[in-house]
């Protein structure tokens, strides 16, 4: 399975972990990699025997929490509950989105809007006027008022939003998290997901990665957002 990536945008990265995560539980050989020497446009590659399984039918249900705004989620049978990560940082606390919206709205609205699966899927967008929030960690779907001027929320204006990206970003999130200092990594020889979970956030010798440090800012209405990417140099290159 092959899919085109930015890897300069942390919520395509996300998402292509989150589709070898659904992958590799159904086959725990598959392999992955990133197809690409750190321009933007890159494929994710997965040698698999798996198929991934139709995103806009996937089980997702609420589970208990005493706070029900960031209740965790179960989807297709994993449970997502990163947003309830212990890291008290700005610069480390991955609930970006504002604390009226729960993840569970969220996650059905993007599968309800999920496009037929190809190459591009990342690629993806939707314009919507419905006020549909975004995980904070696409570059793509910026909705900073400070930056813009006036709130496209109060404007009722028309927002571009990616949905397979969003849910497949939130998947991703859970057991490939960024390291504390709000970096992921990307690698380019073929790895199974229990080396995976520990390349996306730190150096493993021979695996040709390169880091990427993003950014966060706080936006309007409470929520924060994922606002550039830096580039670090590339990692055993040579290896």
């Amino acid at each position: 399975m092959k899919v085109t990536v930015d890897i300069h945008n942390p919520a395509e990265v996300f998402a292509c972990f989150g589709i070898f995560e659904l992958l590799s539980q159904r086959d725990n050989k598959a392999l992955a990699y990133f197809d690409g020497e750190g321009t933007g446009q890159s494929s994710f590659i997965v040698d698999t025997t798996a198929t991934l399984p139709d995103l806009r039918t996937l089980k997702i249900e609420t589970l208990e929490h005493d706070n029900p705004l960031i209740a965790p989620v179960s989807i297709d049978g994993l449970r997502l509950d990163w947003w309830l990560s212990q890291w008290r940082t700005d610069a480390s606390n991955l609930k970006l989105w504002s604390g009226t919206t729960k993840a569970s709205v969220m996650l059905r609205n993007f599968q309800a809007d999920i496009p037929d699966f190809d190459e591009a899927i990342l690629q993806q967008s939707l314009s919507t006027k419905t006020g549909k929030s975004s995980f904070g960690f696409d570059l793509r779907a910026d909705r900073d008022a400070v930056k813009l001027g006036y709130s496209p929320d109060d404007l009722q204006e028309a927002v571009v939003i990616y949905p397979a990206t969003e849910l497949l970003c939130a998947v991703g999130l859970q057991n490939f998290r960024p390291s504390s200092e709000s970096a992921y990594d990307v690698w380019r020889r073929p790895i199974p997901r229990s080396i995976a979970h520990a390349a996306c956030r730190m150096n493993i010798p021979g695996l040709r990665q390169s880091k990427f440090t993003m950014k966060i800012k706080f936006i309007s209405k409470g929520g924060r957002a994922v606002s550039e990417v830096s580039t670090e140099q590339e990692m055993g290159a040579g290896a």
